[in-house]
């Protein structure tokens, strides 16, 4: 992120990170093409995502803290699907952003 006091990322800090990486348009493209995938199958991605935290003791230590963890399956859903939206922008980065 840039110096200044907001938090946000600006356009300039995210096309830096895209170079860095060099991910490209064909990369947006090619992420956005496999987002069909998982229209039939994103229920089943959240609930063995959530099968696989309920197996690691770690899980239960955060459960005890946040009860209400279970009811954002949802939020898990929409969140795999904006992985594949194919736009990688500011928006796209502040919104990972305000998950953490």
């Amino acid at each position: 992120m840039t110096e200044s006091t907001s938090k946000d990322f600006t356009r300039s800090d995210i096309e830096l990170r895209k170079r860095l990486f060099a991910f490209s348009r064909i990369h947006e493209n090619i992420l956005s093409e496999c987002r069909r995938f998982l229209d039939g199958s994103i229920q089943e991605i959240s609930r063995k995502f959530f099968e696989y935290l309920s197996e690691r003791d770690e899980f239960y230590e955060i459960k005890d803290k946040h009860p209400e963890l279970e009811k954002y399956s949802g939020a898990l859903n929409d969140y795999v699907f904006s992985l594949f939206s194919g736009s990688y922008d500011e928006s796209y980065a502040n919104a990972r952003m305000e998950l953490i």
